[in-house]
């Protein structure tokens, strides 16, 4: 069996051309490149937000669920019930809560630091004021000031604390509270 080959040569035609794509397979590298570098700001962006979000939240403007921060005489006053709430103007208003002297003697005053702090967690208000104490009278609260009726050991009374000039623009979250002074029966 006799096998008739024929070239492209012989014939007379010429082979195909195949067309150039080198300039293609650089498109393709560059893309790839791209792609690599979209990919690293993605994950710079996540990590990012990964790590200032859990900062954000704790200081977003909500006061139900913020923490009070306070630095006390160890073993004499503890706080609970915690609140912030309005006071007669615009810029000002009462911390109230509850107030346990846990100590051996009567306390007749606390005066306490009041930090309030705006964005970034920057204070914006420093603010030395004494702590009032407050007493029941027909369903309502009134002031009882702890040097005419002292704060008993193991005895627990409601508390205000004014602020009367915060700036506008404070994040509202419960402020920073440092007791700096506490002054007392036998003390």
């Amino acid at each position: 069996m006799a096998t008739n080959s024929v070239s492209a040569s012989e014939e007379g035609n010429q082979p195909e051309p195949v067309p150039n794509i080198d300039h293609l397979k650089s498109k393709r590298r560059r893309g790839g490149s791209g792609l690599i570098v979209g990919v690293i700001v993605a994950v710079v962006l996540l990590g990012a937000l990964i790590y200032f979000l859990p900062h954000m939240a704790k200081n977003a403007p909500t006061a139900t669920n913020a923490r009070l921060v306070v630095k006390r005489v160890p073993g004499q006053l503890q706080f609970h019930g915690i609140q912030v709430i309005a006071g007669p103007t615009d810029n000002s208003f009462y911390l109230v809560g509850h107030i346990t002297n846990t100590g051996p003697d009567a306390v007749t005053g606390v005066l306490a630091d009041v930090k309030l702090r705006g964005p970034y967690e920057k204070v914006l208000l420093d603010v030395k004021r004494p702590m009032e104490g407050m007493a029941g009278d027909d369903n309502r609260l009134v002031s009882d000031p702890f040097a005419k009726d002292p704060l008993k050991p193991d005895d627990t009374r409601p508390f205000r604390l004014s602020i009367t000039r915060a700036p506008a623009w404070w994040n509202h979250n419960l402020p920073e509270v440092q007791i700096v002074q506490v002054t007392g029966q036998g003390s």
